[in-house]
């Protein structure tokens, strides 16, 4: 996997973004298999792309929930979302996740959203984390379907989700692990799949030298 860096992902400096693409890259594995004209209706690179968002916190309820889980997080941080999706680059024209919800794509475009928090000494956490497939339904679907052992479904939107208080970068591990298993259980899209489960390992790998940099 090729990925090309905008800016260092140093954790220190997330509070000063608002909203940007932290990362974005190539499978190569993914781009010599995968015929985009026969999978989406149109020739293109297939990409991954990591965003950051910091300006659209979960609501109160859902905070008070997320900080519950661990009476040891201090509650003076911030909350921030990471989505990590696929894109299709035409070159002049790039093609996002929100972007396939208006379009004539024959496939959607895979991704998983994640929502974090930083507290107030710079410690991250994972609270949650579920994949979606955004595409020509107009909204994007949540991945349901057979329950996954050591996999908690949501009890009120019956989706697959990953929920608990983990660190960040344990988090991402089991982000990964849990997309290899979505992909198993999918039986489609495995080889898109399994890009997507190596771009979230690759941003793991990148937030962990972020991370003792900063240190």
């Amino acid at each position: 996997m090729s990925f090309h860096y905008q800016d260092p992902i140093f954790p220190g400096e997330w509070e000063n973004y608002s909203k940007r693409t932290l990362s974005e890259g190539i499978d190569l594995e993914v781009f010599r298999e995968l015929d985009t004209e026969k999978e989406f209706g149109e020739e293109g690179d297939l990409n991954y792309e990591v965003e950051i968002n910091t300006t659209n916190p979960p609501n109160s309820e859902e905070a008070k929930n997320f900080l519950s889980r661990d009476e040891e997080i201090d509650e003076d941080g911030f909350f921030y979302n990471i989505d990590i999706a696929e894109t299709l680059d035409r070159g002049n024209e790039k093609t996002g996740r929100k972007d396939a919800l208006n379009s004539d794509l024959d496939s959607g475009l895979l991704g998983v959203h994640i929502t974090g928090y930083r507290d107030s000494t710079g410690n991250d956490y994972l609270f949650h984390s579920d994949p979606k497939i955004w595409g020509p339904s107009k909204n994007p679907e949540k991945f349901s379907g057979k329950e996954m052992p050591e996999l908690p479904r949501t009890t009120d939107d019956n989706y697959f989700s990953l929920e608990g208080a983990y660190r960040f970068s344990e988090g991402l591990e089991q982000v990964g692990s849990y997309i290899e298993e979505v992909k198993d259980l999918e039986g489609e899209n495995t080889l898109r799949w399994e890009g997507l489960s190596r771009a979230v390992n690759e941003f793991q790998n990148r937030y962990r030298e972020g991370k003792e940099i900063t240190a």
